[in-house]
């Protein structure tokens, strides 16, 4: 699907393996991807982990249960398919505008989630990228990351990776240069999703490609 003024994400490749981002919610991603589902957190509860049963999703700092279509708690609207699942839907966001890594208890071959940033005073766009990192038992090794501006409170998007190194730890940055208007005051992610099975992801990986 063509979109007017859709930029493809910017991908920097550190493993010397296949790694390749998933621009936008396709039905390869949703079909061959688990979902941790976040609709039965409790509203306003601070979570610092949460699981699905099977992969459990570590967050430092910790992230808030909102709702993105309540303008009191988000802005109404999260962004539109295909960039995002839905535009209603239950977000966890930052009570600060501090980074965020994620720690996996699995490692991943394809791993995913919806960004949306917010700021009350700004109209910009901002500048985020996540990194993504396999930890050893001598320390965590870069494989790339994906860099993306997101629009200010309705222009959330998809930070998707497909790899055939699997990785376990996900470190979620902005750029912090310029006024209090280009920075974000806090930024929230959803729809996590996640492959662990090395067969499935083999078998997939080209799919729509």
């Amino acid at each position: 699907m063509a979109l007017v003024n859709y930029v493809p994400p910017m991908v920097v490749n550190n493993s010397g393996n296949f790694f390749k981002a998933i621009g936008m919610i396709c039905p390869v991603y949703l079909q061959y991807t688990k979902k941790i589902d976040i609709s039965g957190l409790q509203h306003l509860e601070i979570y610092e982990s949460f699981s699905d049963g099977n992969l459990t999703m570590s967050v430092e700092l910790g992230l808030v249960k909102l709702r993105a279509a309540l303008k009191e708690e988000w802005n109404g609207q999260w962004n539109v398919p295909p960039y995002v699942e839905a535009q209603n839907t239950a977000i966890l966001q930052t009570v600060d505008n501090e980074a965020r890594r994620l720690i996996l208890s699995k490692k991943c071959y394809v791993f995913g989630f919806e960004l949306g940033a917010f700021n009350f005073y700004g109209t910009e766009r901002y500048d985020f990228t996540a990194t993504y990192y396999t930890r050893t038992a001598t320390g965590s090794k870069r494989l790339g990351s994906v860099r993306q501006f997101i629009r200010n409170k309705n222009g959330a998007r998809l930070f998707a990776i497909m790899s055939d190194t699997p990785f376990d730890e996900v470190y979620i940055t902005f750029n912090r240069t310029g006024s209090y208007e280009t920075i974000p005051l806090n930024f929230a992610i959803t729809n996590i999703r996640y492959q662990t099975n090395k067969e499935i992801y083999d078998a997939h990986k080209n799919d729509g490609q």
